[in-house]
């Protein structure tokens, strides 16, 4: 992908100078709330692109709204489907807690 195809132009300058990073997985840190921006390769917003999102200071990115509602309806519908399973069990007289 040339820099011409990248949502954003490779080298922009933030308001207060801070230069951000080529496309080579390098972050701009020390932002005020420990957060850091850095290029993620992905699909967003149904778009295939080398993205700046924010990431925390140990590396994992930062979700936003959406994404983040997605990750807690999964892991709700994981937790309903464990209990469903649970009680199945019980119901045919296995203790889930037994099982390892």
């Amino acid at each position: 992908m040339t820099s011409a195809e990248t949502p954003f132009a490779v080298g922009f300058t933030l308001p207060d100078h801070t230069q951000l990073p080529d496309s080579d997985g390098t972050f701009v840190k020390n932002f005020p709330l420990g957060v850091e921006l850095g290029i993620w390769q992905g699909r967003y917003t149904n778009m295939e692109f080398p993205w700046l999102r924010w990431w925390d200071a140990q590396g994992n990115l930062l979700l936003d709204g959406t994404e983040a509602q997605i990750a807690e309806d999964r892991a709700q519908l994981a937790e309903d489907r464990a209990e469903r399973l649970a009680e199945r069990l019980k119901a045919m007289g296995v203790n889930p807690d037994d099982l390892t």
